[in-house]
């Protein structure tokens, strides 16, 4: 007899596919990670040569040890600078960089005739 098809059958096989699906990644990653370990070590890459974009953020695989220092995200983002602000709104003091969504008081200044120019930041 048919299994019929009914809401608690269909989250009983999607949990089960997830399962092994995950199985299936666990294999596979591992495999993968093997390969890259041997190649690393037949052409002599290291760590270093795997850096992106000269960041010292380093790719390691899982049970490689890394030959300088990581920057955690936090580190990184803390060296980053707040862009200067080039447009002022003289009545609220309201800064804006040029960057990103324009700030709804420019929008307003720009929408009754107004020239970008006027709230330029000299």
């Amino acid at each position: 007899m048919k299994k019929s098809i009914d809401y608690p059958n269909l989250m009983a096989q999607i949990s089960h596919l997830k399962n092994t699906a995950e199985s299936v990644r666990l294999q596979e990653k591992s495999a993968i990670l093997t390969g890259i370990k041997e190649q690393m070590s037949t052409y002599g890459i290291t760590l270093k040569d795997l850096q992106i974009g000269g960041s010292s953020k380093v790719i390691a695989p899982q049970g490689v040890k890394t030959e300088t220092s990581v920057k955690s995200e936090s580190q990184v983002k803390a060296t980053r600078r707040k862009p200067e602000a080039k447009y002022l709104d003289p009545k609220t003091g309201s800064t804006w960089s040029g960057r990103g969504k324009t700030p709804k008081w420019l929008q307003a200044a720009l929408l009754s005739g107004k020239k970008k120019e006027k709230y330029a930041i000299r």
